[in-house]
């Protein structure tokens, strides 16, 4: 039987991981984890049909390994910023920006706001609008934080947009599974449920590319106009007000076939 292997210490609170747990009962076997923050090891699980929950770092491991299947929804170069920027073209929203390295991003100056971001999906720090003068104190103030920040990185940096409104899509096979809007005018603002014509655009959108049989997409209203955000792996994804349940029965069936 199919097993889903969540790291617990990831929810303090255990709002989602007891949600998945509650999902699996009657399809699938639920498996709670622990993963220690910067390790490497893998963790003990037996091989075979698992689906890891958890962190980026455990996300990235478990994609290296071959143990499970599928383990994760991962490949690194899929996920890189420059891949589906080149996919979905005019779709994304920041389609006009730049690849470089952290130490040149650090050396550009000037008084403009850009959006800044890594161009891995691996959290390595979160994305930020700020001016380039303001880059190396960031950098610092980052670095003073716990996040894994390596001058030669990949990061993204691209115009700052004003977004309106903006959602998150859990798509199976192409297809929305559940979503939610998450952010007002870059306010935390959660609501379950997404509006059929996001989803209508989504599904349009991964008719023309997808990195993988389960991703997240997240959506904006800038303008007037709805553009892809970004992508990001399932399997280390918030997922603020989406229905847990019914993502994890929707995988769940799309690997029993």
């Amino acid at each position: 039987m199919l097993t889903w292997a969540v790291q617990e210490n990831l929810d303090p609170e255990g709002t989602v991981w007891k949600k998945i747990k509650q999902a699996c009962k009657g399809i699938a076997t639920y498996r709670g984890i622990t993963s220690i923050p910067f390790d490497d090891d893998l963790p003990d699980v037996p091989p075979g049909p698992v689906i890891f929950y958890g962190a980026t770092r455990l996300t990235h491991n478990i994609s290296l390994s071959d143990l499970w299947t599928p383990g994760v929804y991962f490949d690194r170069d899929k996920f890189h910023f420059s891949t589906w920027r080149d996919a979905y073209g005019k779709l994304l929203i920041n389609n006009e920006a730049e690849v470089m390295k952290l130490k040149d991003v650090m050396t550009l100056r000037g008084d403009d706001t850009y959006f800044i971001r890594p161009a891995n999906d691996l959290k390595e720090f979160p994305g930020s609008i700020l001016d380039l003068n303001s880059i190396q104190k960031w950098v610092e103030k980052l670095s003073g934080k716990g996040y894994e920040l390596n001058e030669d990185a990949d990061i993204v940096i691209g115009e700052a947009y004003n977004i309106k409104h903006e959602w998150r899509l859990f798509i199976v096979d192409g297809k929305v599974s559940s979503g939610s809007h998450y952010r007002t005018d870059f306010r935390l603002d959660i609501k379950g449920g997404v509006p059929e014509f996001v989803e209508e655009f989504v599904e349009k959108a991964c008719e023309q590319w997808v990195p993988a049989p389960v991703f997240v997409m997240d959506i904006g209203l800038c303008g007037g106009e709805l553009y892809i955000i970004e992508i990001n792996c399932f399997n280390s994804s918030g997922f603020y007000g989406a229905d847990i349940g019914k993502i994890i029965f929707d995988i769940t069936k799309r690997e029993k076939k």
